[in-house]
């Protein structure tokens, strides 16, 4: 909705030092999410879930729903 979500909760991210699982439902907002994400945690790792793209070792993992559906790529992330 434009309301800068993305933003807000990558500030908590970078406050925190936290690791973080953001979840998406499409293509583009996976890769939009961790566009903003990298613009708030320029010095973090940010991985992607999805398809054949499956960086869960990153500190902060945006996936899409159905690999964290599957058990095992569950399991990856921890």
């Amino acid at each position: 909705t434009g309301g800068g979500k993305t933003i807000v909760f990558a500030k908590t991210i970078e406050e925190t030092g936290v690791r973080a699982l953001v979840i998406a439902h499409r293509r583009e907002l996976i890769h939009q999410a961790a566009q903003k994400l990298g613009y708030v945690l320029p010095k973090s790792d940010i991985g992607i879930v999805m398809g054949n793209a499956n960086q869960a070792w990153a500190p902060v993992v945006v996936a899409s729903l159905q690999p964290i559906a599957n058990p095992k790529r569950l399991q990856e992330l921890g």
